[in-house]
């Protein structure tokens, strides 16, 4: 991961390559997640993704935070507009603060301008979420 993380970039989030499906095999942030989050990346038998389409063939950008369960159980997907430097959404209002409520981690936290003294606006994808469903193969009903 280290060695990964030496040869990026100081502008990645602004290159067409971000485009695409990036599988989650670490984080050296857990601290950030939501309760939600934890206890699916905690479990190895769940695989989760990241969906990202900004740049190539993407009328609206986006990016999809995927929880896949197996092809027998279904899937769990949050989507959310992205902007970026170079791709912004027009009108869009950065979050502030990190996230806590009451002083406590229930939705996750962010790293925001707000919280990080110089933050490079080239290496983020700010979100808006906007929609989140469950995808079951197995219901008893259709």
């Amino acid at each position: 991961v280290q060695k990964l993380e030496s040869i990026g970039s100081d502008s990645y989030a602004c290159k067409d390559e971000i485009d695409g499906r990036w599988r989650l095999i670490y984080t050296t942030t857990p601290e950030t997640a939501s309760p939600i989050q934890r206890s699916f990346f905690s479990v190895k038998a769940f695989k989760i993704f990241q969906e990202i389409s900004i740049y190539e063939n993407s009328q609206c950008p986006t990016v999809s935070n995927i929880v896949d369960f197996g092809k027998n159980i279904g899937k769990l997907q949050v989507n959310a507009l992205a902007s970026t430097e170079r791709r912004p959404i027009p009108d869009f209002v950065p979050r502030k603060g990190d996230g806590k409520i009451f002083g406590m981690n229930v939705l996750g936290v962010s790293k925001t301008a707000e919280n990080i003294d110089q933050i490079n606006k080239k290496i983020r994808i700010d979100f808006k979420f906007d929609e989140a469903y469950f995808e079951f193969k197995l219901v008893p009903f259709k």
